[in-house]
């Protein structure tokens, strides 16, 4: 019990007040300390609490030393301090392109069309982020490309979801979506929601969608060249599934509009092939044209070129990210960081809205 109540406490910042006879230090293999609300004919070792006023029969206790004194041993191989930002990224946006203001028409509930192929999960997250701001989701399971390129181009959002296309194949990450862009109706109705307006997102396996079109970073479905940007099996080689620290980069884009150059947000990830790969040349073109969207902070979880974490095409229209930003809500992540939030999706609809 006395080891079990501190790592309650660590993770999710509730103290304690424990007045109790029971052995705190006993072994209890196989038993459960709950934390309830509930009357339950068990023994009852005490309440919850503040953070600050925690105690053991009447003995304060510095939850704070505790927890660093818990930590420290083990900081060097899993530190829990933010990492500082990168050299090349300002905390100033005047070092940035312009903010975009608002899109060409208005429209107050917006029109997403999400597409679902062969292994993706996540369109359920992606859904219900842009449902929670108002948008007009539309989900539609893949049967032919003339029904995708009437939903394109009724839709003022096109966000393509994370998940495990296909299998996920390796080096083929997302390759059955690219198929289904490059046909001709498909594609066309891309390039017209671009032109008049419209915003493109793609997250994870949308991503890699993105890039092995062309929309990314080219902004437009194109056949590649040998040296274009690409994304590839992480250096380690294995799928990777944690929370991680990224900067915003840039704000030239519809979808970055409420953030500021260097905020720093908690993004939780989980891919297999997420490894940005683009030449020092590329790098720099990217950045200077604001193309640069978000970079990785201290740890690169997947070996990225330069930290890329997400990249911009088309004035910002199009945004293409490894980061699972639709993964965040209520009661998510309470003993890691309850404040994990990166709205892209009420920047989206706030776009069309001209607030």
């Amino acid at each position: 019990i006395a080891e079990a109540l501190p790592k309650m406490a660590f993770g999710n910042r509730i103290g304690f007040s424990i007045d109790t006879e029971e052995d705190l230090f006993a072994s209890r293999y196989g038993s459960f300390l709950l934390e309830t609300d509930q009357h339950l004919d068990l023994p009852l070792l005490g309440y919850t609490g503040s953070w600050s006023d925690s105690s053991i029969n009447g003995q304060r206790l510095d939850l704070a030393a505790l927890q660093k004194a818990w930590e420290q041993p083990l900081a060097d191989i899993f530190p829990t301090a933010g990492s500082q930002l990168p050299n090349d990224i300002s905390r100033s946006s005047e070092t940035c392109l312009t903010k975009p203001r608002h899109a060409p028409y208005r429209k107050q509930n917006p029109q997403v069309f999400i597409p679902i192929f062969p292994g993706t999960n996540c369109e359920y997250d992606m859904a219900r982020a842009f449902a929670r701001e108002g948008a007009q989701v539309v989900t539609e399971v893949y049967r032919d490309a003339a029904s995708y390129a009437r939903q394109i181009e009724q839709a003022d959002i096109l966000a393509l979801p994370g998940g495990f296309s296909v299998g996920d194949e390796p080096d083929g990450s997302a390759k059955f979506i690219v198929s289904v862009l490059r046909q001709e109706q498909v594609k066309e109705a891309v390039h017209s929601l671009l032109r008049k307006g419209g915003l493109i997102l793609g997250i994870c396996n949308g991503f890699q969608a993105l890039i092995k079109s062309g929309l990314l970073p080219y902004g437009q479905i194109r056949d590649l060249d040998p040296d274009s940007p690409t994304l590839a099996t992480n250096d380690s080689g294995h799928h990777v599934a944690k929370i991680v620290h990224t900067a915003i980069a840039s704000v030239a884009s519809p979808w970055l509009s409420s953030f500021d150059v260097g905020e720093v947000h908690h993004i939780p990830i989980s891919h297999g092939e997420g490894r940005v790969v683009m030449s020092p040349e590329q790098y720099r073109e990217c950045s200077a044209s604001g193309q640069i969207a978000t970079k990785y902070l201290g740890e690169n979880p997947n070996g990225s070129s330069f930290g890329i974490e997400g990249l911009l095409a088309h004035q910002g229209q199009i945004l293409g990210k490894m980061g699972h930003s639709e993964r965040s809500g209520s009661g998510l992540y309470l003993n890691y960081c309850p404040e994990i939030e990166q709205n892209l999706f009420r920047n989206g609809v706030n776009y069309f809205r001209w607030m």
